[in-house]
């Protein structure tokens, strides 16, 4: 089975079209349909059918997909895993990490990289689901999120716990609160949170609802910008978001000031995420040594 076929089989699956998955491939339509007709060949099965909507899998495809993506993904680490051995100093790293922690991971590589001048990096933001996601297709090494727990199919270390405060600009009516706030004062604000799916999003809109309180009303809805961005918009706005509890000194600095809200107690975990069986290189082992090592120096 060519892996040449493999990869062509996926990408159609994932563009939903013969010729979106030749444009992604570099490659010409009927070569993509030759490699597409091979592979059909090989399994003796038909893999998609033709509609208005593009091109559809068919059952046989659906059952083959785990399987390709499995094959894929285990043919690159083991070209990855060969190439690192005659060519150890140059291995790509490649790693993963939320907006709020691009700046962390940031100042980590740059240390690495005085260390190991040699070294080859991959840097990717990402929020923490399509991290995970791509850490499953074998497209990053690991990934630094903050959740509040891993899916069983991954391994991780809790770098640390972290707890998130809503934020708002100097001078924004809820600064001047006398006493400590309610989320029943929130009723009326709007917010800037990420967009459903991701946990900070679902844990506010639990809470919320926990306290019998309609979930907060959304006016921006973000999807992988980082935290300092946030920073600017909100000093130039009335709208309240989240800050992480080690970010509170560079909001300041943009002119932010939390809110103590008893009600609103919400923690979230720092995690260092793998996944389980993958083979490590020596040099993603070594960074990943490295960083946990330079965290744990971090006041």
């Amino acid at each position: 089975m060519n892996i040449k076929d493999i990869s062509s089989f996926l990408a159609v699956i994932e563009e939903k079209s013969l010729l979106k998955a030749a444009v992604t491939l570099g490659i010409t339509q009927p070569a993509l349909s030759k490699r597409i007709n091979r592979l059909e060949d090989e399994l003796s099965v038909k893999l998609f059918e033709r509609s208005p909507f593009g091109m559809v899998p068919t059952a046989a495809a659906r059952a083959f997909y785990e399987h390709a993506v499995r094959l894929s993904r285990e043919y690159g680490e083991a070209m990855r895993v060969v190439g690192e051995v005659g060519f150890a100093e140059k291995a790509t790293i490649r790693v993963g990490t939320t907006p709020t922690w691009d700046r962390l991971v940031n100042e980590a590589l740059s240390r690495y990289l005085q260390w190991r001048p040699a070294a080859r990096l991959y840097f990717t933001v990402m929020l923490s689901d399509m991290l995970l996601g791509a850490l499953a297709k074998g497209e990053i090494d690991f990934a630094i999120i903050t959740a509040l727990e891993i899916p069983p199919e991954f391994n991780a270390v809790c770098i640390f716990k972290e707890d998130v405060v809503p934020i708002v600009r100097q001078g924004h009516a809820l600064s001047h609160a006398d006493s400590q706030l309610k989320l029943a004062d929130f009723l009326q604000e709007k917010w800037i949170l990420p967009r459903p799916g991701i946990h900070p999003r679902e844990e506010i809109n639990k809470l919320f609802a926990s306290h019998g309180q309609p979930f907060p009303q959304v006016q921006v809805e973000i999807n992988g910008i980082n935290a300092y961005s946030i920073f600017n918009l909100l000093a130039k706005t009335n709208l309240v978001s989240l800050c992480p509890s080690s970010l509170l000194p560079t909001a300041a600095s943009a002119g932010l000031v939390p809110l103590v809200v008893p009600e609103l107690s919400l923690d979230f975990f720092l995690y260092l995420v793998t996944r389980q069986g993958a083979k490590a290189s020596p040099n993603v082992e070594s960074f990943i040594s490295h960083f946990l090592e330079s965290i744990s120096r971090e006041p």
